[in-house]
């Protein structure tokens, strides 16, 4: 995923192996309480970030869906004919 946002850039895969050697060194030795802490931290931050981009992509995802009912509709028509 890192590759794909970010493109071939070594700094950027370098980086997110870094930080994700440092989460496992830190699961690793800190309390089963923290680690917890820092899981529920992680996914709250992703669903915010993921319903702000759902919230930006809506208008393009319901004109998609649009587009492909048409065309769904239109093929049924030619079907039966």
């Amino acid at each position: 995923n890192v590759a794909y946002l970010f493109g071939d850039k070594w700094i950027w895969q370098t980086l997110y192996k870094i930080v994700a050697l440092v989460m496992l060194f830190i699961g690793g030795i800190a309390t089963y309480t923290f680690v917890w802490d820092l899981g529920d931290v992680g996914i709250g931050l992703m669903t915010i970030f993921n319903i702000g981009i759902l919230y930006l992509m809506g208008g393009q995802a319901l004109k998609a869906l649009s587009g492909y009912e048409k065309e769904k509709k239109a093929r049924k028509k030619g079907q039966k004919k």
